[in-house]
């Protein structure tokens, strides 16, 4: 069914106080309208959104700045207190189709897919309808929230379809989308029934944002696989693929304001109490969600061979694990991972010692900044990740300068985070010994070298803020705009396309800064 979309006739917004990002041009700011699966939450511009790395806050003092809007779900959210200026739009969708939506394509297809897991793609004929349907709601209501000429950003899978149903209308819009996932490799991504046409939604957007250069490089993988008459450009971290304009671009956190509330004074507290409750052991600590991508099974098994092949650990380490309700109920991989910490509990416990601390709820604001200070150890071990939203929160919370991140090597983050040999200690979470070797050095530091580990990290973090991020894509999406020269196709070197659970590297561990 055809859809036509009519664009509103919006006034441009007058010089607004310039970005301090350097990348942004001085010249009055287009408008922007943001497209997110909701609304932003009420909290969304205050102390309480830090749970989402700022995000929200972000996104809507940029959207107030431009004089925009902000397009998604009415589902659960109302306007925002933080700002009664914000203007929300509203898009009312029927049940079935959020549920085929959200919790059928996206959750049971893309959302594994991403994340280097095998999808039930079997399954993704009614679930795709649905998805459509949705695409196309949401595409209705950002024809009205958006002028010719002012900037559409879209955010993350669920709403890779909204630029199609632009462009098919002739809407005049700069049109972005960033992939807050990963994007998967060549062979795995090829297992999508509807490959093509997700992969020819993407590339109707003029900028596409990815969070590494890897997933930038997958991404033109399946393009020169799929449409191989598309000229193909890639320069380190950007590129172009037909007239998308390409760029790795790492989200960040709002570090100034988790460090601010993590130097809070009941924060403080907080944290001593807990670490006094498990003196005199060294913390060990993970907060993570319940998703199989996020490798708790793989983090609780090198923990287990910590305590075997170094028996002198035991009595004087506690691994602290939180495990958050994720987006998709996970009962198996839930009960999996109790019984994992009930086998290392009463292989390893003795009087007045148990282990492994197992939490499944989600902590509040107070209660995670505070594990984060107490810690001496932070372990992340997904299996792939977009973000690490929670690595970078770990880096802003420690104001002492105190702490060691141990971090998979298939974390967004790691990337950047282990560049110029900052001394992050990388892990391979398949390698379980590895694993349990980076912990043991990271126990092993002293005061002054674990110092010396963590202050390059906190100025990376700071450095790659989310208001830097959201600049950066905006700077990088605008010059999308400028006229388009030819493009040659260049032969790329072949890549190594397998997942990576086949890959299965050493573990490395980087020197310290």
């Amino acid at each position: 069914m055809t859809v036509f979309l009519q664009s509103r006739s919006v006034p441009q917004a007058s010089s607004p106080t310039p970005s301090p990002s350097p990348r942004v041009s001085a010249a009055a700011p287009r408008r922007l309208v943001v497209a997110t699966q909701d609304l932003p939450a009420p909290h969304a511009g205050t102390a309480g959104d830090l749970g989402r790395g700022g995000l929200e806050s972000a996104l809507a003092g940029e959207v107030l700045r431009r004089r925009g809007a902000w397009v998604g779900a009415a589902v659960g959210s109302g306007p925002c207190p933080a700002d009664p200026h914000l203007s929300l739009v509203p898009v009312e969708l029927p049940e079935a189709e959020r549920r085929g939506h959200l919790d059928g394509f996206c959750h049971q297809v893309l959302r594994p897919l991403l994340h280097d897991q095998h999808a039930a793609c079997g399954r993704s004929a009614h679930s795709w309808q649905a998805y459509r349907a949705v695409n196309r709601r949401f595409a209705e209501a950002a024809a009205q929230a958006t002028g010719d000429g002012d900037v559409l950003w879209v955010h993350d899978y669920p709403l890779a379809e909204v630029g199609t149903r632009l462009r098919e209308a002739g809407h005049g819009a700069l049109l972005a989308h960033y992939l807050h996932a990963p994007f998967p490799a060549l062979d795995l991504y090829l297992s999508l029934p509807r490959r093509r046409e997700l992969l020819d939604a993407l590339l109707a957007y003029d900028f596409l944002g990815f969070q590494t250069e890897r997933d930038l490089g997958n991404f033109l993988d399946a393009a020169e696989a799929l449409r191989p008459s598309l000229g193909f450009e890639r320069d380190g971290d950007t590129g172009r693929a037909g007239n998308a304009r390409l760029a790795a671009i790492p989200r960040g956190v709002d570090f100034n304001a988790i460090a601010a509330a993590a130097s809070r004074p009941e924060v403080v507290a907080t944290a001593l109490e807990q670490r006094a409750g498990l003196a005199p052991c060294r913390v060990v600590l993970g907060i993570d969600a319940l998703e199989p991508c996020q490798g708790v099974p793989q983090k609780l098994a090198a923990f287990a061979a910590l305590l075997e092949h170094q028996p002198e650990l035991q009595r004087r380490v506690v691994l602290v694990q939180v495990v958050e309700p994720g987006e998709v109920a996970e009962p198996e991989l839930k009960a999996a991972i109790e019984r994992q910490v009930g086998e290392i509990n009463g292989r390893f416990s003795r009087a007045g010692w148990q282990p492994v601390r197992y939490h499944h709820r989600r902590l509040s604001d107070e209660e995670r900044l505070a594990w984060m200070r107490a810690a001496d150890v932070a372990l992340f071990t997904p299996t792939r990740d977009g973000a690490s939203c929670t690595a970078q929160e770990l880096c802003a919370a420690r104001c002492d300068g105190d702490g060691i991140l141990v971090l998979s090597e298939f974390a967004g983050a790691a990337s950047w985070l282990a560049a110029d040999d900052r001394g992050l200690l990388t892990v391979n979470p398949y390698d379980t010994l590895g694993t349990a070797d980076a912990v043991r050095r990271a126990l092993s530091l002293s005061p002054a070298e674990r110092r010396e580990h963590m202050a390059p990290l906190r100025t990376a973090v700071a450095r790659r803020n989310v208001h830097h991020w959201v600049h950066a894509v905006l700077a990088t999406a605008e010059e999308a705009a400028r006229p388009r020269r030819a493009f040659t196709l260049r032969r790329r070197p072949a890549r190594v396309t397998r997942p990576a659970a086949q890959e299965a590297p050493r573990a490395q561990v980087a020197r310290s800064a």
